[in-house]
């Protein structure tokens, strides 16, 4: 089943989300293991958020094992990263060029994205006169990695300039499962700090508030995306 697979806070509630995607109604199962919650129609389902690579991974499988995701199915990641370039602001919508990780025993080994996804993702996003930005995607393992510099926002894993945002391997470890298991994937994010806004210094009532408004336009911007193909 072509799928929306939310990155970030477990606890969030996507039902609030799926009242709005799906507003014909839907139904709800737990991924086995994780207890993820899925809302679903006849064509869609809308994964729940979940954080860092060993949850994506699981649930991924989960929905494997349930037989919801099989070859040529779509699946498109959907969620934040954090900027260590200032070309990349707090708020801007973005689509990874190239994903890359140097956890796991992945060193060396990038995804692309696939291409009629991608430029589905871009036209929908600039149909609503909003403004989108490619960039070169890596990953760390936590917000708070040790390898991240969150005072001078720099990250040793990777040289100067070869990436422009990370994420905690969510978008990764979604790319990978997709490529070895026969899917499409594309990647939708936002910013959800930058070298100038640090996540660490925003308020709680004030990012909560900004990723409950990006999530529900990320899964809007999907779901269309995902109806067209």
């Amino acid at each position: 089943m072509n799928t929306l697979f939310n990155f970030g806070d477990v606890y969030k509630d996507f039902s609030v989300i799926a009242r709005e995607i799906l507003p014909h109604g839907f139904n709800v199962l737990k991924v086995p293991i994780t207890n993820t919650p899925v809302y679903f129609d006849d064509s869609i389902q809308i994964v729940s958020a979940c954080y860092g690579a060993a949850l994506v991974k699981d649930a991924l499988i989960g929905l494997n094992f349930l037989g919801r995701l099989k070859k040529e199915d779509t699946i498109i990641g959907l969620g934040s990263n954090g900027s260590l370039k200032e070309k990349i602001k707090l708020n801007d919508l973005l689509v990874p060029s190239y994903i890359s990780c140097e956890y796991y025993g992945n060193a060396g080994r990038v995804f692309l994205p696939d291409y009629k996804i991608m430029k589905s993702i871009k036209k929908n996003i600039e149909n609503r006169n909003l403004k989108v930005k490619e960039y070169n995607h890596g990953s760390v393992y936590a917000v708070f990695d040790e390898h991240t510099n969150h005072k001078n926002y720099t990250n040793s894993l990777y040289p100067a300039g070869e990436v422009d945002c990370i994420d905690c391997s969510e978008s990764y470890i979604l790319a990978k499962f997709a490529r070895e298991n026969g899917l499409s994937f594309g990647i939708l994010l936002y910013a959800s700090d930058d070298p100038k806004n640090h996540i660490a210094n925003l308020k709680k009532e004030e990012f909560d508030k900004r990723a409950l408004n990006f999530d529900l336009l990320l899964n809007k911007i999907g779901y269309e995306v995902l109806n067209n193909k």
